[in-house]
């Protein structure tokens, strides 16, 4: 079975497509929702962005099926590492904190309802955009002495707060294959833009991206995104799992609804 995730902007883009209807029930219970999005949108209702964000999770009743929300939401990166290969669950997860934010988004009536939540969802997010930059800026520098399927052990070893990985150095980079790609064009465009290199913060955005890939050590996990910088997969063994397609069509419901039931008869296909 494939199920599908989004960006961000996608899911704001279906407030517009899916606002007088819904997704057929077949692939609205194929879609999941990244925990990393849904702390992005949460991390807005404390701002001025906050009905935006609060009619883009609304809107996950009409995209993501009638099943219990607990069921699409998936795991944060470090806990989806530490369920595909089997430990214990990390005793800091934030696991409880996400489920509750979206209990609470169910139950809220309108966004003000949700400023406490919006002020400590923005605390995280900024946190995890700071430890991002600077974890990337050590990648940077640390890179010419390196090996990036080394670096790849320590980013997931820090990520997931284990001591040791007890796996191959190249079944890592198989598993997280899209992540290991990306994460190597942000170095080596690090490396050749002093700019970039000086402005990790501000270059936050791409990190986040650079996450989000993570979820594809899931096999059954396909993304839909409309951000052209996703193009730098190619190359990756799990590029076919990203999935482009302009906001035009994600903001059409008839455009839209075909191209996620084409992502997902060509996966049962080449099952």
């Amino acid at each position: 079975m494939a199920n599908i995730y989004t960006d961000t902007n996608v899911l704001r883009y279906f407030v517009t497509t899916f606002a007088e209807t819904s997704l057929p029930d077949d692939i609205g219970d194929q879609m999941v929702l990244a925990s990393l999005t849904l702390l992005e949108l949460a991390s807005q209702l404390g701002t001025g962005g906050a009905e935006e964000a609060f009619a883009a999770l609304r809107i996950l009743r009409r995209s993501h099926g009638a099943q219990n929300a607990g069921m699409w939401l998936l795991p944060w990166p470090s806990d989806l590492f530490r369920a595909l290969f089997n430990l214990p669950t990390d005793k800091n997860t934030i696991a409880p904190t996400l489920t509750n934010l979206v209990l609470n988004i169910w139950n809220a009536a309108k966004a003000e309802d949700l400023n406490d939540e919006g002020k400590e969802a923005r605390a995280m997010w900024d946190s995890l955009k700071d430890k991002l930059a600077d974890d990337f800026a050590t990648a940077v520098d640390a890179s010419g002495s390196e090996e990036p399927k080394k670096a790849l052990r320590r980013e997931i070893a820090d990520l997931a707060h284990v001591g040791e990985i007890n796996m191959s150095d190249d079944l890592l980079v198989q598993s997280f294959n899209a992540y290991y790609v990306f994460k190597n064009h942000l170095i080596h465009a690090a490396l050749q833009d002093h700019k970039y290199k000086c402005n990790f913060k501000r270059r936050s955005n791409d990190l986040i991206d650079a996450l989000s890939l993570f979820y594809l050590a899931d096999p059954r996990l396909h993304l839909l995104t409309s951000d052209t910088g996703f193009r730098h997969v190619e190359g990756s063994s799990q590029a076919n799992r990203v999935h482009r397609a302009v906001p035009a069509c994600i903001k059409d419901p008839e455009c839209a609804t075909r191209k996620l039931r084409d992502i997902l008869e060509a996966a049962v296909a080449a099952a």
